[in-house]
């Protein structure tokens, strides 16, 4: 299967021309999650598996003869970030995903999603999960999350 390209939407094609003219960082929708015990492998087959479900999670954004579209890839590779952050304070925390929050996402990505895992005390850690609104919303996120434990807890059972 090739790439799929897509005509964009009024509202994202003004969410895309202002990304391309300034900053994108306002359009960073970003979830934190704290966990415990955190199975990295299976984290990973997770984020895989709504990736190749939800094929948004694998778009970038491109110009054709001056018009912007949106390009589904076949595949993407989705980054995952992780940081040991034992023995750090809650607000050395807090800054480290607000840094990590304010990153700006290439639109020509083959994702405009990433993930941050931040090792804490206490077997704790957090997640964050960065994704672009030009790919998700407030109730795509909702159904991101939910996909994406799902998928965990049944690769952890099996």
């Amino acid at each position: 299967m090739d790439n799929k390209i897509l005509n964009l939407s009024n509202e994202q094609k003004g969410i895309y021309i202002d990304c391309i003219k300034g900053s994108s960082v306002e359009y960073n929708n970003v979830v934190t999650i704290s966990v415990t015990e955190l199975d990295y492998a299976a984290f990973r087959s997770a984020i895989n598996m709504v990736v190749n479900e939800q094929e948004l999670l694998r778009a970038s954004f491109t110009e054709i003869h001056g018009e912007p579209k949106m390009v589904i890839h076949k595949n993407a590779d989705v980054p995952i970030v992780c940081s040991d952050m034992k023995g750090r304070s809650i607000e050395e925390i807090k800054k480290e995903i607000i840094s990590f929050s304010s990153e700006e996402f290439s639109l020509a990505s083959s994702s405009l999603f990433t993930v941050k895992i931040i090792e804490s005390d206490k077997d704790k850690c957090f997640i964050v999960l960065k994704v672009h609104h030009l790919v998700s919303d407030g109730t795509s996120m909702s159904i991101l999350i939910k996909d994406l434990f799902r998928y965990y807890n049944a690769v952890r059972r099996n």
